[in-house]
C-alpha cells in the first residue's frame, strides 16, 4: 500500500488539533462578521443615538432605549468574549504545534501551509479557489486518517484551480487572480506575477493558477474541506475538490500518452491511494 494508518494515539492528538483549530477560526470569523467595528453612543440635537461604525462608516441603530442598550451590551459582551475565546485557543494551539510535530503530523510543507492559511483569511479558500495537484493530498490524507507515502505526494509546485463562471471567465478570473496574488504576496513578499498563468517567488516556487480543460473530468464544482496540519504543527483548512473527482481526473491524466511518463505513474498511484484509503467514503460537499 501506498499508505498507513495513524495510530490511536496520533489519531487522538489529529483530532484534538483540529477541533481546536475550527473553535479559533470560527472565533476569528465572528469577530470578523457579526462582531466587525465598533458601537458606540453619538449626541445628535441633544439626543443620545447608537452608532455602528464599520470600514470608516457609521450607520445608527437608533435613539437610546432599553432595545438599544441592549444591542450595545450584547454587542460589547459578544466581541469581548470571542476575543477572549481567540486569545486562549491560541495560546492552546500554540502549545499543541510542537505536540503535533512530535507526533510526526506535520505534514503540508511550509510555504503551501502558509499560503493557503493566507488564502483562508483571506475568504478565498473554498469561495474562489480549490487546492489540486499532489498537494491536495494532503487533505485526502487528513480526511482518511493516513500518511500517503513521501513519494506519491512529493512536490515542489502548488496548483491551484481558480473556478470561474461560464460568460465571466475573463473578469471573474482576474479579479479573482488580483486577490489570490495579494494573499501569496502576504505569505511570501517575494510572489510576482507571471503572464497571468502562475506566480513565481525568490526560491523558484511557483503556483500555477489553473483553468479546466475541456477534454479532462472536471475538478471544479462540489468540493470538500479537511484541517491538515503544517510542518510547524500548525493545522490548515484546506478546500479541495471531491475525492471521486479527482480520483477520475488522477486516472484519466494517467492514460495521457503526452504526459511524462514518470509523472503518469505517480497519477495512477495517486488515484489507487486515494481510492483504497477512503474506501467509499463521501465527505460533505461544502458550498463555499
Amino acid at each position: 500500500m501506498d499508505y498507513r494508518r495513524l495510530d490511536n494515539d496520533q489519531a487522538r492528538q489529529r483530532i484534538d488539533a483540529q477541533q481546536l483549530f475550527i473553535v479559533l477560526r470560527d472565533a476569528r470569523a465572528g469577530l470578523s462578521s457579526e462582531f466587525a467595528g465598533s458601537m458606540r453612543w453619538r449626541t445628535i440635537a441633544g439626543h443620545e443615538y447608537l452608532v455602528k461604525k464599520i470600514e470608516g462608516k457609521e450607520v445608527s441603530l437608533g435613539r437610546r432605549s432599553r432595545e438599544t442598550e441592549a444591542t450595545h451590551k450584547a454587542f460589547a459582551d459578544g466581541r469581548a468574549r470571542l476575543r477572549t475565546r481567540v486569545r486562549t485557543t491560541s495560546e492552546r494551539l500554540s502549545k499543541m504545534d510542537r505536540v503535533n510535530v512530535a507526533y510526526g503530523l506535520g505534514r503540508v510543507p511550509d510555504l503551501p501551509a502558509r499560503i493557503m492559511a493566507s488564502l483562508d483569511r483571506a475568504g478565498l479558500m473554498g469561495a474562489s479557489v480549490v487546492v489540486i495537484g499532489a498537494t491536495a493530498l494532503f487533505a485526502y490524507e487528513a480526511m482518511a486518517g493516513v500518511h500517503f507515502e513521501t513519494g506519491i505526494v512529493a512536490t515542489k509546485d502548488f496548483d491551484l484551480l481558480i473556478e470561474t463562471k461560464a460568460g465571466l471567465q475573463l473578469a471573474a478570473g482576474k479579479n479573482r487572480r488580483e486577490a489570490v496574488m495579494a494573499a501569496l504576496v502576504a505569505a511570501d513578499r517575494s510572489f510576482e506575477p507571471r503572464y497571468g498563468e502562475y506566480a513565481v517567488n525568490d526560491a523558484g516556487f511557483e503556483v500555477d493558477f489553473l483553468e479546466e480543460d475541456d477534454k479532462a473530468p472536471p475538478l471544479s464544482g462540489k468540493a470538500a474541506q479537511a484541517v491538515a496540519i503544517g510542518q510547524s504543527g500548525r493545522p490548515v483548512r484546506m478546500v479541495v475538490p471531491m475525492p471521486a473527482a479527482f480520483i477520475k481526473h488522477k486516472a484519466w491524466l494517467a492514460k495521457q500518452p503526452s504526459r511524462n511518463p514518470a509523472k503518469r505513474g505517480r497519477d495512477a498511484a495517486q488515484a489507487v491511494a486515494i481510492k483504497e484509503a477512503l474506501a467509499g467514503y463521501v465527505p460533505t460537499p461544502i458550498t463555499g
